[in-house]
């Protein structure tokens, strides 16, 4: 095999990445990339002179915080400071939840009658803790501590601030020093958990689906056995998933929110059916209700977690990301009150996955949702847009769309004769430019023909959208398509990182990886490009191999094209190399 040009990356080689070292998690938000060594030099200039500024401004803030009582209170609702209020620090703290420390005193707060509703609070740290994260406001009340919202250190480190749906009796700030954090699967009827996940703390079978028709209406229906292979496996508590997949399922639901007899009868059933497959507790996940429906599906929440939980058994309630302002018939603060826990569903389009997920989370923090109680739904199929629409396919059948290859306007070919190559889908001449990151959607990207676009989930992808949970301090990860199947990424040890130390390592993909390879097996691949190049047919006849490999950073996948030279004929139809 011979390739003329400058030198492309080995597939023999080991894999190589270019890490993110450049972050910065105030706030929950990162630094973009680092610009390039000439402009970073420019404006490193300018940051001299900005540093003086905010050295001074710190200082400034420092001395304003430092005069602030230890409680500064802001009502959201009048965006004016309410007055009368007295805090006085405990001198004893009571015993801590497991997992925490305190970060500042435990304040009790006289609050007049006339302050109420939404309000920002500013606490005192007992020790400035300029970076500090895992910043909690807590609550003390009948012997027992209950989570507020998380809270964010102010500039200079002396208070922590955070905003709290009504000023409570007592504050506190606390810190989270457990980094664990919990894992659920999601897998179809019938199958069981990739052992490469490790333990899950709950493992959800989709197996049921509310009862279409108006006979059965309330009802659910549930497919036989499909629980019984992960209660066999064993190893976490296993969930009936009872979820809406077309139109006439998500009628169903509507049918009986819209009717509270209906409602009952489904709670009903649903714990009926729970307990009959043997189950530990029950997924929800109804998708896109109509927004009327917000306070009949709070009120079926409620009333089935009751009973639920009545029985020992537990309740998880997906919820999806919400692409404005509000969220629908999802009353976040309602749910994570009653469910053990929400599983946060990803937006549709890859490329709005960030705009809309953070917004959600920071939006139901000042709300007084309990992010403690969402979990990060993360599914490791790839995304695909054609027609505006949108739809899943797995790693292999992305990268088999991206390495797919012809020989252009090529019939017989005589020996040492030109044949243009191209690769159908990443070739530059068709726009698409190849395989590259995506720094919006953070994930490795190509546009095919037809105008389609591919987003490819790999370990690079799911480590930024666990980052996630890590800078909002979420209680876990759920991942989707959680099965033991090869066409999917392998991306259990980015997912057991997170569980085991809550971080992730960020890295991107080394560029040259994302840059296609040809290969021949006779003869010299010449003018090669982003996905074209030319192939110099050797001088005696015969067929010969031309292959097109690809990779998404992590996976090399090829296509191969059999050429006949000297003998006329039509080159064979490509076939896969496979992953190497």
């Amino acid at each position: 095999m011979r390739e003329t040009g400058r030198r492309r990356p080995d597939p023999s080689e080991l894999p190589r990445f270019a890490p993110v070292v450049d972050r910065d998690t105030s706030g929950g938000r990162h630094r973009p990339p680092r610009p390039p060594r000439a402009a970073r030099a420019r404006r490193e200039l300018d940051q001299r002179l900005v540093r003086v500024t905010a050295s001074i401004s710190a200082l400034a803030v420092l001395i304003v915080v430092l005069l602030l009582p230890p409680i500064s209170i802001l009502d959201r609702g009048s965006d004016s400071a309410p007055g009368g209020i007295v805090a006085r620090a405990r001198r004893l703290q009571p015993v801590l939840p497991s997992g925490l420390e305190a970060a500042s005193a435990l304040y009790d707060l006289d609050v007049p009658a006339t302050t109420a509703g939404p309000a920002t609070l500013t606490v005192k740290l007992s020790a400035p803790a300029p970076r500090a994260t895992n910043l909690l406001l807590y609550s003390y009340d009948g012997g027992k501590w209950q989570r507020l919202g998380t809270a964010q250190s102010v500039p200079g480190g002396a208070s922590a601030r955070g905003n709290v749906a009504a000023v409570p009796s007592t504050i506190a700030v606390l810190r989270r020093v457990s980094t664990t954090r919990a894992l659920g699967v999601i897998v179809g009827p019938g199958q069981t958990p990739d052992p490469a996940a490790g333990k899950a703390s709950i493992v959800s079978v989709e197996a049921a689906y509310p009862a279409p028709g108006t006979t059965d209406a309330g009802g659910v229906i549930v497919r036989p056995g499909a629980l019984a292979p992960a209660l066999r496996q064993g190893g976490g508590a296993v969930y009936l998933g009872i979820s809406v997949t077309d139109a006439e399922d998500t009628q169903a639901v509507d049918r009986i929110l819209a009717d509270a007899a209906l409602t009952k009868r489904h709670v009903a059933a649903v714990v009926t059916e729970a307990k009959g497959t043997g189950a530990a507790g029950v997924h929800l996940d109804y998708g896109a209700l109509a927004p009327a429906r917000r306070e009949a599906f709070t009120a079926f929440v409620q009333q089935l977690a009751s009973v639920l939980t009545a029985g020992g058994m537990g309740l998880v309630v997906s919820v999806p990301t919400p692409a404005g302002d509000g969220t629908g018939a999802y009353d976040w603060v309602a749910l994570t009150s009653a469910a053990s826990a929400l599983w946060l569903n990803a937006p549709s389009d890859p490329s709005a996955y960030y705009e809309q997920v953070e917004a959600a989370l920071r939006a139901r923090a000042a709300e007084g949702a309990d992010l403690e109680r969402v979990w990060l739904m993360l599914d490791r199929r790839s995304r695909q847009r054609a027609d505006g629409k949108f739809a899943a396919l797995s790693l292999r059948s992305a990268l088999t769309l991206a390495s797919a290859l012809q020989a252009i306007g090529q019939g017989a070919i005589a020996p040492g004769a030109a044949v243009s190559l191209a690769g159908v889908n990443i070739e530059s001449a068709s726009g698409s430019g190849g395989l590259r990151w995506d720094d919006r959607a953070r994930s490795v990207t190509f546009e095919a023909t037809g105008g389609r676009t591919v987003w490819i989930e790999n370990r690079f992808s799911a480590a930024f959208r666990l980052d996630l949970a890590v800078r909002y301090v979420l209680g876990g990860v759920a991942v989707a398509g959680a099965a033991q199947d090869d066409a999917l990424p392998a991306t259990w040890e980015t997912v057991g990182s997170f569980i085991s130390n809550g971080t992730v390592q960020l890295e991107l993909p080394y560029g040259p990886y994302l840059e296609p390879r040809w290969l021949a097996s006779d003869g010299v691949i010449e003018n090669f490009g982003r996905g074209a190049a030319v192939w110099r047919a050797p001088q005696q006849a015969g067929t010969f191999d031309v292959t097109l490999i690809i990779s998404d950073g992590v996976a090399f996948f090829g296509q191969r094209l059999s050429l006949g030279v000297g003998g006329g004929g039509e080159p064979a139809a490509p076939g896969p190399t496979g992953n190497r």
